[in-house]
């Protein structure tokens, strides 16, 4: 059985374009805290980004990978004019996977009810396209299922993430299939954590999705949305791994996955003189 090899990466929070403005579209109470936040601090963490991005291309020129797993996050203000610029880049990097690529969208993606249309219309190429969960057969030993819990706020504190309750029964009806159950690893694609101690950061009442996980085993969960690398255990079987930032300044990183025979291996990789290497 061939070795599969997958790339994870999240929150590339691309640059704000210049000169494309915001116009009366950042009269809003999120975009205008966001404004303060990329002036204080994102621009300056996100400036180089474009270069953690070419140092991605190069590294799957030397290493390349069977799927790649984007959890969302693309934009600083969910405008049409960064949506559109950033799909740009999604899209040539996502188009590297030797066999497919699968996205979910982020909470700055997704930043105000505008934006969700102004997202379904630049990354329509993501895959797979629906709002509902989807699964997607990796190979005999792995399958991948995706899980959109990014919703819009007008609050300006409030960052959470929701999985309504009938996204939840339709991930039920896949995790619950023989097929699923079969399979020695389920990776679950979701942008936030499916566990997070952080309150207004945090997914909303996420007991029912942890209990659900719990009996299912073979599920691993990819998440971002955490700017930073992490890998929490769910279970003594089980893991959740965050990708962090591919483009954060500091800490820019994803993770490599390999199935070989059922066994999972997780690298995590960092980023240091201008290319990519495991985070020993």
């Amino acid at each position: 059985m061939a070795k599969l090899s997958i790339v994870h990466f999240s929150d590339i929070h691309l640059p704000f374009p210049e000169g494309s403005g915001g116009g009366w579209g950042m009269v809003h109470p999120k975009r205008a805290l966001a404004a303060v936040n990329y002036v204080l601090r994102r621009a300056r963490r996100y400036a180089g980004g474009m270069e953690k991005i070419r140092a991605l291309h190069a590294f799957l020129d030397a290493h390349p990978a069977d799927f790649l797993f984007y959890t969302g996050d693309s934009v600083n203000y969910g405008l049409e004019s960064e949506l559109l610029r950033a799909s740009r880049t999604v899209r040539g990097l996502l188009s590297r996977a030797r066999i497919r690529a699968l996205a979910v969208p982020g909470n700055h993606d997704f930043y105000t009810p505008r934006a969700v249309r102004d997202y379904a219309a630049a990354f329509s190429f993501c895959e797979p396209a629906g709002g509902r969960p989807e699964a997607v057969e990796l190979s005999a030993q792995a399958a991948a299922v995706t899980l959109s819990s990014a919703v819009p706020h007008l609050a300006f504190w409030d960052s959470t993430g929701a999985v309504p309750a009938e996204e939840l029964d339709r991930l039920a009806e896949i995790l619950d299939s023989d097929a699923m159950r079969r399979k020695a690893v389920v990776f679950l694609l979701m942008h936030y954590p499916a566990k997070d101690a952080r309150n207004l950061h945090a997914l909303r009442h996420p007991e029912a999705l942890l209990a659900f996980l719990a009996a299912h085993p073979n599920v691993q969960v990819c998440h971002g949305h955490k700017h930073w690398r992490s890998v929490e255990a769910l279970s003594a079987t089980q893991n959740q791994y965050g990708a962090g930032s591919l483009t954060g300044e500091g800490r820019a990183g994803f993770w490599r996955y390999e199935l070989d025979g059922g066994v999972l291996t997780a690298t995590p990789y960092r980023y240091a003189s201008a290319a990519f290497y495991p985070d020993a």
